[in-house]
């Protein structure tokens, strides 16, 4: 029997660009792969961590990745996190190759999101905020420079020097790039666990079943997320990375002191959105206030205050992000990284970086006035914590959600006036479409 093949980081890479990758995930979309139909990721705990198992089936393949959490590691001068891709023949089920696991999630992640951007959001592309410094951070200023005309990059991290250093990377793409730096308070209570038993960040008890209920029509599922790759689906443990970005508490409902020059695109109310439950899943809530972008008066002033209703935000985040035309969160933050009233109405946000149903990276303020998609409806509703969160609070309901990604590139969902939102978790289909892609390239 021949060595099985492995297709390193390198080979990934060449074998399936960015673009490809685009490409391929929205063919398989539209040839009738129903992202739904994905099974649900186990995790099991093992004595050094957890190991994380996202198997899938779609046409000729079938395949699994196995990502291993072992916070240990650094100690050792080890990866945290590493993982292995396992494809497979469909009719045989004999192995076909092996490729890296988190090269293959650092492609195929900004993949999605670059998907759901060509289809959510306004055609004109220009600036674009990225929250995070790490490897996702940097696959998804690539990744959008192939769907929309990027005009300039910020990009908004804890660690200046790292994010000097992507800007500088950004810079080499011949895209005008700044590094801003925010400096959260602590996490209260300290860092969270590893995976699971994240506390409900609207302060009830820890869930157990990891997502919204019945009402949903799908299964909750204790899934934890997709691990794979740094500053990606990551939950970091105890004084790692998932220190708090923003303050918790939705904006919405209080009487927040704005920026200077700021206009209130919520009209000071919380506007609940998403009707009840059984309103058509594929037509988004219009939120009860808020502008049209180039609508609101209220262009952003210099002189923006750094107490955004105490979210500690510098006037430079506050303002890139009032003025962004697309932001990419790419962070292991476990609070919202930013107040959602500062986000102008048509501004695309794209947020991958939480992954379980306690942790989120979107304030329900934003959630709210948002034409809000997802990669599917189950695991949303199981896994994601920027929407679960909502739906607790009562922010929103189960039919706030506009589509899945599949409905999304079939021109089924329709756009309201307010933010556009797009909301990844990572599926194993995902992983499986860009693995066969490169097998194919490379035999």
């Amino acid at each position: 029997m021949s060595a099985l093949p492995y297709l390193d980081a390198a080979a990934l890479e060449r074998l399936v660009p960015v673009g490809r990758a685009v490409r391929v995930l929205e063919d398989a979309l539209r040839g009738g792969l129903d992202p739904e139909a994905t099974p649900q990721r186990p995790v099991v705990d093992v004595p050094a961590g957890q190991l994380l198992l996202m198997p899938a089936a779609a046409g000729r393949y079938v395949g699994v990745k196995a990502v291993t959490i072992a916070p240990g590691n650094p100690e050792r001068g080890l990866p945290r996190i590493q993982g292995t891709y396992l494809l497979l023949d469909g009719d045989t089920l004999a192995p076909l190759a092996a490729m890296d696991g988190i090269a293959l999630t650092s492609l195929r992640t900004p993949a999605v999101s670059a998907l759901a951007v060509r289809h959510l959001a306004e055609p004109g592309g220009g600036k674009l905020v990225v929250f995070g410094s790490g490897p996702q951070a940097w696959g998804h200023v690539v990744a959008f420079r192939e769907v929309r005309p990027i005009t300039e990059v910020t990009i908004v991290g804890r660690d200046r020097e790292r994010a000097e250093s992507l800007a500088a990377r950004c810079r080499t793409l011949g895209l005008p790039s700044r590094a801003l730096t925010h400096h959260p308070p602590a996490a209260p209570g300290g860092a969270p666990h590893v995976c699971g038993g994240a506390s409900d960040a609207s302060g009830g008890a820890p869930p157990t079943s990891g997502g919204v209920p019945a009402a949903s029509g799908h299964a909750p599922s204790a899934a934890t997320g997709d691990a794979a790759a740094p500053h990606e689906h990551a939950a970091a443990p105890p004084g790692g990375e998932a220190a708090v970005y923003g303050r918790e508490g939705a904006v919405s409902g209080g009487a927040a002191a704005l920026p200077i020059g700021v206009a209130d695109r919520t009209g000071g109310e919380a506007a609940v959105s998403g009707g009840e439950a059984g309103s058509p899943r594929r037509e988004p809530a219009r939120p009860a206030h808020g502008h049209r972008a180039g609508e609101t008066g209220g262009r952003v002033d210099r002189r923006l205050r750094a107490d955004v209703a105490g979210w500690r935000l510098s006037e430079a985040v506050a303002a890139a992000v009032a003025e962004a035309d697309l932001v990419a969160c790419c962070t292991t933050a476990r609070k919202p990284l930013f107040p959602g009233m500062l986000a102008r109405d048509g501004v695309t946000v794209v947020a991958v970086g939480s992954h379980e149903p306690g942790a989120r990276e979107l304030d329900g303020d934003l959630v709210a006035r948002a034409t809000v998609v997802v990669e599917a409806r189950a695991a949303a509703l199981a896994e994601a914590g920027d929407v679960v969160i909502p739906i607790r609070q009562g922010t929103i309901t189960t039919g706030h959600l506009a589509g899945n990604l599949a409905e999304l590139i079939a021109g089924e969902v329709l756009a309201g006036p307010g933010p556009r939102v797009f909301k990844s978790t990572g599926m194993a289909w995902e992983d499986l479409v860009v693995a066969a892609a490169a097998y194919e390239a490379w035999k």
